[in-house]
């Protein structure tokens, strides 16, 4: 059964080719993509209480039994600079680093880029 959480926060806007990957257990990272306008850059996070993590790891197809006062979108605070905007890029974790290889650029030339950025999720403030 599907069902649809309404975390609490202010969720990322809406957009495409975008990443999205799971950090342990209990957090999604949303990063870049497009709006329908630009391209973006931006960064959110969706922590997930211990309720719905017991669901995921399982993977117990029970999803309307989920507690969606237990999900937050937050935008963490991070140190570095932060990758172009992109879109069409592509991403794996490795403990708590996430890699974002390449992608489409901000440019009117619509440069493939090859370039690869690393974010170590342990350093952020949650």
């Amino acid at each position: 059964v599907w069902s649809q959480l309404r975390p609490r926060g202010t969720p990322p806007c809406g957009r495409l080719s975008h990443i999205g990957v799971a950090l342990d257990h209990k957090t999604f990272f949303v990063f870049g993509g497009y709006d329908g306008k630009s391209r973006l850059n931006d960064v959110f996070l969706l922590h997930i209480g211990s309720e719905l993590i017991n669901k995921i790891v399982y993977f117990e197809n029970n999803l309307s039994s989920f507690k969606t006062d237990k999900a937050l979108w937050a935008e963490p605070i991070y140190h570095g600079r932060v990758p172009s905007k992109r879109l069409g890029h592509s991403a794996a974790t490795v403990g708590d680093k996430i890699l974002i290889f390449g992608g489409d650029d901000d440019h009117k030339d619509r440069e493939l880029l090859n370039d690869v950025h690393i974010f170590d999720y342990s350093t952020s403030i949650k």
